[in-house]
Order: structure tokens, then sequence, then C-alpha cells
């Protein structure tokens, strides 16, 4: 799905905007970072070209339940978040689940792919600013994320913006807030539209 709005802002001195992800802001390299892969993303295609992902991108803007949302630093793409909006009682389990009111969840997957952004706090503006944007659409009001234990780095980028670990099964956390808990970080200048 389409959000059609963009948010922009200074983070450490560095201007970023986040908006919907288009065929044109593929570059070479996000591709790069697919292709060499990572052990805590799922579902990378074994042949990663420019055509399967416009054909991802474009699949994602038709979607009802899913947004695909980039990062740009001076224009460029440098990382993404994906949200898939699902029920709340296939993201935990069942005794989790029973405690929230809210039958949706809407959860985030984050991935700063280029690497000279990486380390630079931006974890926590990506996870903030897509909760922002996707929060427009007014699908549900619930986030949540789940990341291998051994993924501090992104545990750290969602309980630093107000997510909090509601479970841990197996190998996994899962982490969920409201969007009303979902806080800017401090580092974030806003820029009005």
């Amino acid at each position: 799905m389409v959000v059609d709005e963009q948010l922009v802002f200074t983070h450490r001195q560095v201007r970023y905007s986040i908006r919907d992800v288009v065929v044109s802001d593929i570059n070479a390299t996000y591709l790069a970072a697919l292709r060499q892969g990572s052990p805590f993303i799922s579902g990378i295609p074994k042949q990663v070209t420019r055509e399967s992902q416009a054909e991802y991108v474009s699949s994602i803007s038709e979607s009802a339940q899913n947004w695909f949302f980039g990062l740009f630093a001076d224009g460029d793409l440098i990382a993404t978040s994906g949200i898939q909006v699902r029920g709340v009682d296939s993201f935990l389990t069942a005794s989790a689940a029973a405690t929230y009111a809210e039958p949706r969840v809407a959860t985030v997957g984050i991935f700063i792919f280029d690497q000279r952004y990486r380390g630079k706090g931006l974890g926590s503006v990506l996870v903030w600013s897509a909760v922002a944007l996707h929060n427009h659409a007014k699908v549900t009001s619930l986030y949540g994320a789940g990341m291998h234990v051994r993924n501090t780095p992104s545990l750290r980028s969602f309980l630093v913006v107000g997510f909090v670990i509601v479970e841990t099964a197996g190998d996994y956390h899962r982490v969920m807030a409201p969007a009303s808990e979902v806080t800017k970080p401090h580092s974030v200048q806003l820029e009005q539209p």
C-alpha cells in the first residue's frame, strides 16, 4: 500500500527523508546488500536482480496489508522498513496475544543496508519514522517486531523509541508498542512541510 506522504528531518546534522519506495529508488547498494544477505533477514530471493526487486516493490504498493518505506540521505536510498499488518494471534503465542485488545498488529522490519550509515543511531530513527509515517494510514495502532536474540542492534533500535519486550520464545524476542508510545529520538529535528 502507498502512504503517499513523507517525513523530512535532520539527525546529527544530516538531512533525511522517509517515504514509500518506488521502483526507480532501487540502487546498486541496495541490490548488493540483498545479494550479500544477512543471518537476521529472511525471505531474500536466491536471485536478487533489479527486475525481481522492481516486481517486489510493485506488489507491495498494490497490497492492502504491506508497506515498504525507504530512508534517504541526500536523495539516495540507504535503508528500508517493511511493515505488514496481521492478526496479533499470528505474531505472539496465544497467552501473550490474549493480553491485547487490538486484534491486529503492524509488524516492522528494518534494514540499514548502506554500510556508511550503520552505527550512527539510524536504527531507532528508522523505526520511529516508519511507525510515524505508517500511522497516517490508521490501519492499526499497535506495532510489533521480532528479532533474533543475538541481533542486539535491532532490539536496541526498537527499545530506544518505546517498544518493550513482550515475549521471548526460542531464539526470538517479540517487542510491541502502541503508536502513541513510540517516541521521536532526541537527535531528530522535524522539518515543517
